[in-house]
């Protein structure tokens, strides 16, 4: 006889097989096959939109901003930002962009170009509305102002 008990684990719920000892939903036991399925899924459901051309060079992008996030080079983050806002600086690399510039928390919020940024990003969220955002991007940007307490200056 088999016994099964419930077990809190990771934020899901799993069941136990007490013969078997592991967990049926652990990601420790699952294939590759598994793995690369279950991935498949989470991006297929996230992006139910084809890419857009420009994407694998905005996911690139999205990397070098990051880098320079660690390195707290707010600075560069805006020159990149200036060197590459008319080649596809999409959502996610202006959501990427305040997250680093929270992050680092010394950027010069008076700076000219850190400004033209900022007014970039609202007019191009106002032309292209929220669910061009995303949500988690939406997030992202207001934990962004928040944290480095922005505020509307004339």
């Amino acid at each position: 006889q088999e016994h099964r008990s419930s077990v809190q684990g990771r934020g899901r719920k799993a069941i136990v097989h007490s013969n078997e000892h592991r967990s049926v939903s652990s990601p420790r036991n699952e294939t590759r096959q598994d793995q690369a399925s279950r991935s498949h899924h989470h991006s297929s459901r996230r992006n139910n939109q084809k890419r857009s051309p420009g994407w694998n060079l905005a996911f690139a992008r999205n990397k070098k901003i990051i880098e320079l996030g660690r390195q707290n080079k707010w600075y560069d983050i805006l020159r990149l930002y200036e060197n590459e806002r008319n080649d596809c600086f999409n959502n996610v690399n202006y959501a990427t962009a305040m997250t680093q510039f929270a992050r680092i928390r010394a950027v010069n919020t008076k700076d000219p170009l850190f400004h033209s940024f900022l007014n970039d990003y609202a007019n191009r969220l106002e032309s292209e509305g929220h669910q061009w955002l995303g949500t988690r991007q939406l997030a992202n940007t207001l934990y962004a102002i928040g944290k480095m307490n922005l505020k509307h200056v004339h």
